[in-house]
């Protein structure tokens, strides 16, 4: 080897040995940083799973003032106990690795939120090698995202909740629970579609009660409204799954009755009366309706409109009024 080249391999060796010192001092650096703030902890461990030797904060992960030295490792924390077999199998080399997270709030203090790593230890003197991080921050931060999530899906239920109860306060009468006004203008609307477009039946009955302002005088408008509950009852038990019932406006009540022809309109009218005066009999409750039909044949020309519809049931039920009520009156489309 030349002197040229024996200086040269001489300056590139000693770079290099700089480098490492360089890398090392830097890697030192850190590592103290690390430790004086509370970030990490070491311990080894010899080949009977004790401490034989800590970093100068190891205890104060554990909020223990005595040294550990000489402490089982499964007995360092509840997280670690009956974790002596895989301990093992790490120390022989069967497990790479064993990774474990714990929240160590044994003393009362501020919890604190530790990752445990735990390696073979490769060097002369065997055993392993445990390595505590403090994961506390990112842990806490993922503690109140996890939380706001809860509390974000608790609000979304809730409004769910308000937005159906709106609903249900838009679209039902509160007295009687039954389809207000506005449900019953849009099923109405379906139906009357439905009944074109197939060239189907549909009956449609205009109801009220007898004289209901004298039940208001005679027993008061409690009683009034009681019974218009009762009424509403007998007319959600007495109709088909397939029908519609409202309260139209007062005492009025409509029934909307799909792919029925004016029989079988009349029929179920008849069975309404029957079921009404069963319920009321008992209670000495002189409850009677008047009930108003108008049809429409799966044949006869589809040129109703609802408003059309309503307004011919409503006139069958005022001439059953005028007839004497408590009866039942039907018009049926030419």
């Amino acid at each position: 080897m030349s002197k040229t080249s024996s200086t040269a391999w001489q300056c590139n060796y000693t770079n290099e040995i700089d480098g490492v010192k360089s890398a090392t001092t830097l890697s030192q650096t850190i590592l103290d940083i690390l430790l004086s703030k509370n970030k990490l902890a070491y311990a080894r461990v010899d080949d009977s799973l004790r401490v034989v030797e800590t970093s100068c904060n190891f205890q104060a992960f554990f909020h223990r003032a005595e040294p550990l030295e000489g402490t089982l490792l499964p007995k360092l924390c509840e997280a670690l106990i009956g974790s002596e077999s895989v301990l093992r199998e790490v120390m022989q080399g069967s497990l790479p690795e064993y990774l474990l997270e714990y929240v160590n709030d044994e003393s009362g203090a501020e919890a604190r939120f530790l990752t445990f790593h735990v390696w073979k230890n490769w060097g002369d003197e065997g055993g392993l090698f445990l390595l505590v991080e403090d994961v506390s921050p990112a842990a806490r931060l993922e503690q109140r995202a996890v939380q706001a999530r809860n509390e974000l899906e608790l609000l979304r239920r809730e409004l769910d909740r308000a937005n159906a109860e709106l609903h249900r306060m838009a679209l039902f009468d509160a007295l009687t629970g039954l389809p207000n006004r506005r449900y019953l203008d849009e099923q109405l609307t379906r139906y009357v579609e439905t009944a074109r477009r197939t060239g189907t039946p549909f009956s449609l009955i205009m109801l009220d009660i007898d004289e209901f302002k004298a039940v208001n005088d005679l027993y008061g408008h409690l009683e009034g409204d009681d019974a218009l509950r009762i009424l509403a009852s007998v007319l959600r038990t007495s109709i088909r799954n397939s029908d519609f019932v409202a309260r139209y406006a007062g005492d009025e009540f409509c029934i909307c009755l799909p792919m029925t022809e004016s029989h079988q309109a009349h029929a179920l009218a008849a069975r309404i009366q029957r079921n009404l005066a069963e319920i009321t009999r008992p209670a000495n409750l002189r409850l009677t309706i008047s009930l108003g039909i108008f049809s429409v044949s799966g044949q006869s020309p589809q040129a109703y409109t609802p408003q059309a519809l309503l307004a011919r049931a409503d006139a069958a039920l005022y001439r059953a009024k005028r007839e004497g009520k408590n009866r039942i009156c039907l018009e049926e489309a030419p």
